[in-house]
């Protein structure tokens, strides 16, 4: 990440994947822990909005998130909150609303993007699926860096292509893949996506909250680790 960020910059991340559950939020925190841990001012920002787990894996209750923001109905103060993680600040999806994809691509997110970049060393926008919604298509245009993460040995050759055009066409700053070597989860967090006869279909599942939990148990041991060493 540093060295592919030396010419274009570092500051905005955005973190996708060709298929839900194959790790990207994992990435995402703990990418944002250790750049936290470096120093650096940063923002997590959950821009899964049809599904948002963001608060859940700091241990928060669902509130006001970045829908409310993107929408008007609450302050940039009042959509930020704290974790235990000193310099480390993050933004939940909020309610899901009916617009998705609209919100994340409208001025409104741009805006909140260039008022962050005024307080934080670093912005991750933990984003859905590239290739299931165009949600990740459209923050793609407004970041530094771009990074995949990949489930070692789940994603056949023909969806890596399909990814591969989606992202070129867009003209995406892919900074690098990520392969994840995870087993037993990929299916918990998503239900119902596929490729198939008619492309790509994003659906879910009540088994998002087994994956979430375990999410979760993770991020805190790694706090009460961090915690444990001052």
């Amino acid at each position: 990440i540093h060295f592919s960020g030396l010419k274009r910059g570092k500051q905005v991340i955005l973190s996708t994947s060709c298929f839900p559950g194959e790790g990207k939020t994992t990435v995402s925190a703990n990418l944002a822990v250790v750049l936290a841990q470096a120093g650096s001012r940063v923002l997590l920002v959950g821009c899964d909005l049809r599904k948002p787990t963001l608060h859940k894996m700091f241990g928060q209750h669902e509130g006001v998130g970045l829908t409310e923001l993107l929408a008007g109905d609450a302050q940039s103060a009042e959509t930020i909150f704290q974790t235990e993680v000193p310099g480390l600040d993050f933004v939940g999806g909020g309610a899901i609303p009916p617009n998705p994809a609209e919100l994340l691509g409208s001025e409104q997110m741009s805006s909140f993007i260039d008022g962050a970049k005024e307080r934080y060393d670093h912005i991750i926008l933990d984003a859905p699926p590239f290739l299931a919604v165009t949600d990740s298509m459209l923050l793609s245009r407004m970041v530094n860096m771009v990074l995949v993460v990949m489930e070692a040995g789940r994603v056949p050759a023909k969806v890596l292509r399909h990814l591969q055009e989606s992202l070129q066409s867009c003209e995406a700053a892919v900074s690098g893949v990520v392969l994840n070597d995870k087993s037993g989860k990929a299916a918990a967090y998503y239900g119902g996506y596929g490729y198939g006869q008619y492309g790509y279909g994003y659906g879910y599942s009540y088994g998002a909250d087994a994956y979430v939990a375990a999410e979760k148990n993770w991020l805190q041991k790694l706090i009460t680790r961090f915690r444990g060493k001052k």
